[in-house]
């Protein structure tokens, strides 16, 4: 629900099926599978589906690390935002390591994390 700015609230799957859909919040509520999804929500979906993972697992095993690589490149600036903000709550209790050579990604993680550390690996600012 964070990712989509509301437009979607759950992920479900009939008993039964294999396969999921999300229910897009409001009156509507029509229920879409991944294929009808655009590329920036399904990754969306993904991201939460995958922090909903890491959460379970650290609660029931031990922390791991959280490695991602440009994983905000396709979200606009307001969702973008809003998964930088979602990463520094996972920071809290697990490590987190993201790769990107977009400065404005770099940016959004500064401003929702200001006590991150960064590391520039090609020299440049």
């Amino acid at each position: 629900k964070e990712f989509t700015d509301g437009r979607y609230d759950r992920v479900f799957s009939r008993l039964g099926e294999s396969v999921f859909q999300v229910a897009e919040s409001g009156p509507s509520r029509r229920n879409k599978s991944p294929e009808e999804l655009s590329r920036a929500t399904l990754e969306q979906l993904y991201l939460a589906m995958r922090f909903a993972a890491v959460e379970e697992f650290g609660e029931r095993q031990e922390r791991l690390p959280v490695i991602v690589d440009e994983v905000l490149v396709n979200f606009d600036p307001v969702r973008a935002s809003k998964a930088a903000a979602a990463f520094g709550r996972i920071a809290d209790h697990n490590q987190v390591i993201v790769f990107t050579c977009h400065p404005w990604i770099r940016d959004l993680f500064q401003d929702a994390i200001p006590e991150a550390g960064l590391l520039n690996l090609n020299g440049n600012p």
